[in-house]
């Protein structure tokens, strides 16, 4: 009797671990790619009309890319929201977004690339033809993928919570969709973005509330 667990662990470790494997990530960038945007009104930050006055820059250039200037308003309304007296819910609330989004948890792009080239490659292995109890192959993927992710993330993700993760993989056609779901779970992405959402909702609800 074939022993199938035994076999597709196999079968993905040979996937995963092969040296000969043509990565094509990143893809071109498509529809999830980051668009230029003009910067909003300043309901949060400076208007973009001000002459923003920070350390480095006395005051900013107002030729250059626009990164420099929403980073000088990202300064100058954290310098504002320092010397304030007042703590401002909706102003911490912001602070809070921001941390997470510029550390992205504390992940760094070292770590993000093993994951995301650990499940493009299991991906890649989920959408071959396999023989055997499917419950039994996503048990051996989400074990290969468990023992290729980074130390510090494989010691805080169970493999029994890849599970889900994979069976999603499996369901994804696209490889590039399926890396992004999948490397967004193991670090916990969504999990955070929505609780940023809950509490810039649940702020802004309070604050309308104490305004009425």
């Amino acid at each position: 009797m074939i022993d199938f667990k035994k076999t597709f662990v196999g079968y993905f470790h040979e996937q995963v671990k092969n040296p000969h494997f043509d990565s094509q990530l990143p893809p071109p960038p498509k529809d999830d790619a980051l668009r230029p945007s003009r910067p909003p009104r300043g309901t949060r930050t400076p208007s973009p009309g001000l002459a923003i006055r920070i350390p480095s820059h006395d005051p900013l250039p107002t030729e250059g890319p626009g990164w420099t200037r929403r980073a000088g308003r990202l300064i100058a309304a954290l310098e504002d929201a320092l010397a304030r007296e007042e703590q401002d819910p909706s102003l911490i609330a912001a602070i809070e977004r921001a941390w997470f989004a510029y550390e992205m948890g504390g992940a760094s792009d070292a770590e993000i690339a093993k994951i995301a080239h650990v499940c493009e490659r299991a991906h890649g292995a989920l959408q071959g033809k396999m023989s055997g109890p499917i419950h039994d192959a996503y048990l051996a993927c989400a074990h290969v993928i468990h023992a290729g992710l980074p130390t510090k993330i494989r010691r805080r993700i169970a493999e029994g919570e890849l599970l889900e993760i994979v069976k999603e993989m499996r369901r994804t056609v696209d490889p590039w969709q399926a890396v992004v779901m999948a490397t967004s779970r193991i670090l916990d992405w969504d999990v955070h973005w929505r609780e940023h959402a809950a509490h810039a909702i649940r702020t802004a609800l309070e604050s309308a509330a104490d305004s009425a």
